[in-house]
Order: C-alpha cells, then sequence, then structure tokens
C-alpha cells in the first residue's frame, strides 16, 4: 500500500483495515502469501483488496466503495485505474480498424473486459460513468468477498506476473460474476 493510502487509512481511523508487506518475489506468491497470513493470523475479514504498491485512491474512495459493497450482492469487482494519457501507437489504430474482421472469426470481442474463444482478452472501458459485467479484472486493486478467498494466483507466473490477473480472474468468472464499477477510480502514482 503506498505511503498516502496509509495515511488515508490513518487519519480516518480505518481499524477495522489490515495491511502488511511481502518481500518474497513474484506478484502471484505475494497475493497467496497474503491471503495464508490473514488466515494463519486470525485476521478476521469480509473482503480481501489485493493492491499493486503503485495504486492511489483518494479520500472518497474507501467510503464509495463500502457503499457498493452494500447495495450489491458482488462477490468480485475492481474499479476505474487511471494509468495516465494513452498513447497513440500502430497496433492499437490497426486492432480499431479490424475489429470487425476479428469480431467476425471471433478472434477478439468489441465488449470492454470480455475474453474470446481465441483466448485474446479486451481491454477494459474508461467511461467513468460505466458499471458492466465483465470476464477479468486486473489484480491492481481487486475487492474479493472472503469466499472467494479459496482462489489462489497460479504461481507459475512467478517473476513479473504478465498476464496472472486474467487466469486468476477469469477461473472466478466460471462460476461468479464479476463487475467493474468505473465510478470506482484508483490511479498509479506513475500518473501522479
Amino acid at each position: 500500500i503506498s505511503i498516502l493510502n496509509q495515511k488515508i487509512i490513518s487519519k480516518k481511523n480505518l481499524k477495522k483495515i489490515s495491511y502488511f508487506y511481502s518481500f518474497i518475489k513474484g506478484t502471484s506468491a505475494q497475493r497467496n502469501q497474503g491471503v495464508c497470513y490473514a488466515k494463519d493470523n486470525n485476521i478476521d475479514y469480509d473482503w480481501l483488496i489485493y493492491l499493486d504498491d503503485d495504486i492511489i485512491f483518494n479520500e472518497n474512495f474507501l467510503k464509495k466503495s463500502e457503499k457498493f459493497i452494500e447495495e450489491s450482492r458482488i462477490k468480485i469487482f475492481g474499479p476505474l485505474i487511471n494509468y495516465g494519457p494513452k498513447k497513440t501507437n500502430i497496433l492499437g489504430y490497426l486492432k480499431r480498424t479490424f475489429l470487425f474482421i476479428f469480431n467476425a472469426f471471433q478472434l477478439y470481442s468489441s465488449n470492454p473486459g470480455s475474453v474470446s474463444k481465441s483466448g485474446w482478452q479486451t481491454t477494459h472501458s474508461d467511461n467513468k460513468n460505466l458499471i458492466y459485467k465483465c470476464n477479468w479484472l486486473p489484480s491492481g486493486c481487486l475487492f474479493l468477498k472472503k469466499d472467494l478467498s479459496k482462489y489462489k494466483f497460479d504461481e507459475y507466473f512467478l517473476s513479473y506476473g504478465y498476464l496472472e490477473d486474467l487466469d486468476f480472474t477469469y477461473r472466478i468468472n466460471q462460476t461468479h460474476t464479476m463487475i467493474r464499477n468505473n465510478k470506482l477510480e484508483v490511479s498509479t502514482s506513475a500518473n501522479n
């Protein structure tokens, strides 16, 4: 958790929130260790939040997230992650240009946050007014109800962990509905 997030938690006197640092190698292993840590130390929790170390949320983020949890029956969701201005590149242009061909052959979907039969995943929408069902979520900021903590990240993705979130959340999506709530937003420290 970033220093800013620690200050927000301390300032709000949110004693219900527990966090710890992990120095083991690999995102997947670190996230699995967090769940084991909570279990081994008898930490009682209703929700688990996976956070990358560069995620920053504003002072209203926790309050809005809590309200969303209370109003929905969802067990897994993620907010909009603002990575900063998007860079235009030729690959993105070509992908948009030939999207209808990809859709025709079911290689790529036009729906945000979906996984096509080919295994290709689509990016998520950055429309700040959308709340939608999806097939996968990024794990940079991911909320999971306690009963879903039985799912583990595949430690095959041990080092950097590229696509570990796709694998993890897609497996959960096979039996649980997941939501992307773009009305909840966090940023990365690289964006600030």
